[in-house]
């Protein structure tokens, strides 16, 4: 994938953000362990994105870690989904969709990394 096709999907999963904001409120209003465990999967998926949560590909290489955003996206997803919030189901969703195939576009790498080696 190039450039452009990266950024035109970035652009198109950022379609239906503002569909999070009453889920995030619905979240708030639940307190305890709903409020905190959906605060720390809409963290970790900012986090992912802004590029702070990050795991070792291989010894020097720190990537994004689009394994645990994808995690969180279904997480969230699924809460949304149950909480009768289908806007925000299906924006978790899409953020779900790009970290899987960011997480495809890294095995890629990897694959060629590794058969240039041998």
């Amino acid at each position: 994938m190039g450039m452009e096709q990266f950024l035109l999907a970035r652009e198109q999963v950022d379609d239906g953000y503002s569909d999070m904001f009453p889920f995030m409120d619905w979240a708030k209003a639940q307190g305890g362990l709903v409020d905190a465990r959906l605060g720390v999967c809409i963290a970790l998926v900012h986090d992912v994105l802004e590029g702070r949560q990050q795991v070792d590909m291989y010894p020097g290489v720190s990537v994004p870690d689009y394994w645990a955003m994808a995690h969180a996206c279904e997480s969230l997803r699924d809460t949304a989904r149950e909480a009768g919030f289908s806007g925000a189901a299906r924006y978790c969703e899409q953020e779900r969709q790009f970290a899987v195939l960011m997480v495809e576009q890294l095995i890629g790498v990897v694959a060629e990394s590794l058969a240039s080696l041998a």
